[in-house]
């Protein structure tokens, strides 16, 4: 039955939604993991066209896995949930502009639509930056964002202001997944009014050189600045939170990155932050007296950096700190440490000088399997002259030697 005469026959408008069930029914519709939200029943498989029409601000398109070819007409104006995950053959999608008014989930989206090769949104710049834009977009397979027929390639500067669902032009203060990989961007100047980029933001960026953070940026979210292509990165001080989750990092990954300078008033590093960058050789703290926490795996995996001096205003240094980091020969951590993880330079396996400026020995990580300094080549551990002796009475077996005697040749 095709769509015209199933609009006919269940009595709806030219503009109302066009939905293609999985049994061909067209009086029900599959009822995918997003109605959910409005209370459905897990195990009620199909739910009646009228009864989804009632959703008013909800878009269902389909579960038809033969369909390669897929408009969004330009009536939908206010959509919460785009639904066309795992449509296997789907090749090419035309989006209005209409769609900017209301939510695109990509918590849903076109995940799983592999073969998408064509994406065209029939808006301008402006208006595609206001959608927000969680997760998994056409980007991520197609590679390339098509704005009215148009490729975005090469430098780009994200706009102030977006058109809200009231028509009204509003500040752009967070940045979604919008761009996430777009390869053939080369360079990307956030807006005077971000105040945070969220999770995936610039994922997967290959070809993205120059990233450039405004002051007035406040948080970094999982996965916003992976695996891209840029060479150096300055965190604004109005920076506070990067965050980072198990496998989810905010800042990592990124092969050409050389040079970071961290905001002044990062109070804990995150999770993952700044790891497997393997060209990373200069990291400045910029003179912080706020940061207290490095995160887990801080630097691991990071092959040039030859020498790290924590700030003094660090307590706290979490599990893996430069694990597998195997170009580093000096390594310092301040007077006010008082907690040191397991596998802190753990196969960080050069030659390499240790020195603690705390007095009193910092708390280990005494676990089982105490990997503390296993495989790291440090032929030496400098602490403060009158603090050896505790030093070998609380960490045992230890080449400790008195910081006096410290002499910056043996680097």
């Amino acid at each position: 039955m095709n769509l015209e005469l199933r609009r006919r026959l269940l009595g709806l408008e030219p503009t109302d939604i066009i939905i293609d069930a999985r049994d061909g029914n067209p009086n029900s519709v599959a009822l995918m993991a997003s109605m959910y939200y409005y209370g459905h029943a897990h195990n009620k498989k199909y739910m009646t066209l009228r009864e989804a029409l009632k959703i008013k601000t909800s878009l269902i398109i389909n579960a038809n896995d033969d369909i390669t070819d897929l408009t969004i007409l330009q009536c939908f104006s206010n959509v919460r949930n785009v639904v066309c995950a795992n449509l296997k053959n789907l090749q090419k999608v035309i989006l209005p502009n209409s769609i900017k008014y209301g939510t695109f989930n990509y918590n849903f989206g076109f995940r799983g639509c592999e073969n998408l090769q064509y994406a065209n949104w029939l808006m301008s710049f402006q208006e595609y930056m206001g959608i927000p834009i969680y997760g998994y977009g056409t980007t991520e397979y197609t590679k390339e964002l098509v704005l009215n027929g148009e490729k975005v390639s090469g430098e780009i500067t994200i706009p102030e202001t977006y058109i809200n669902s009231q028509g009204i032009e509003t500040p752009l203060e967070t940045i979604y997944a919008n761009l996430r990989a777009c390869v053939d961007i080369s360079s990307i100047k956030l807006p005077t009014t971000a105040k945070e980029l969220r999770m995936n933001a610039f994922l997967d960026c290959t070809g993205l050189k120059k990233l450039i953070l405004n002051e007035g940026l406040v948080t970094i979210h999982q996965n916003a600045i992976r695996n891209t292509g840029i060479e150096e990165l300055i965190i604004p001080d109005t920076v506070t939170t990067i965050v980072g989750s198990y496998a989810n990092y905010a800042i990592c990954s990124n092969p050409s990155l050389k040079k970071v300078v961290l905001s002044q008033n990062i109070e804990d590093t995150g999770w993952g932050n700044f790891s497997d960058c393997p060209e990373l050789s200069e990291f400045d703290f910029n003179n912080t007296e706020k940061l207290t926490a490095i995160g887990k795996a801080f630097l691991s995996c990071n092959n040039a950096i030859t020498k790290i001096v924590l700030p003094n205003s660090v307590t706290t240094i979490n599990q893996e700190f430069m694990r597998y980091s195997k170009g580093v020969t000096y390594v310092e951590f301040g007077e006010n440490v008082t907690y040191i993880g397991n596998y802190c330079l753990y196969q960080s396996v050069k030659p390499k000088i240790l020195v603690i400026r705390a007095t009193a020995p910092p708390e280990r990580d005494n676990t089982e399997r105490d990997y503390f300094l296993r495989e790291t080549g440090i032929t030496a551990i400098y602490v403060p002259d009158d603090s050896v002796d505790a030093y070998k009475q609380a960490w045992g077996d230890f080449p400790f030697k008195p910081l006096s005697e410290y002499v910056e040749q043996e680097v």
